[in-house]
């Protein structure tokens, strides 16, 4: 779902620019976010870290409805496109 709907969002002669930065985005990020996950883990433990990464998510479950409250969300028919 996400990259489809990149592709709609995103002019063809950028496209391929736009999914190689965000495919460098999300790499570096997950690196970041394992060296984070160290220093937490080496710090308090991994249960603390658990409980972040859990309230962390939830987080951005609520930030994703209130951000998306007013659209209305519409399942696509089978063989129906965009």
């Amino acid at each position: 779902m996400f990259s489809s709907t990149i592709q709609g969002a995103i002019p063809d002669a950028v496209r391929g620019r736009a999914f190689t930065l965000l495919d460098v985005s999300w790499s570096a990020m997950r690196l970041v976010s394992l060296g984070v996950a160290a220093v937490v883990v080496d710090r308090v433990g991994i249960e603390p870290l658990y409980w972040i990464g859990g309230s962390l998510l939830a987080l951005a479950g609520v930030l994703g409805l209130v951000l998306l409250g007013g659209q209305r969300l519409q399942a696509l028919e089978p063989g129906v496109a965009g």
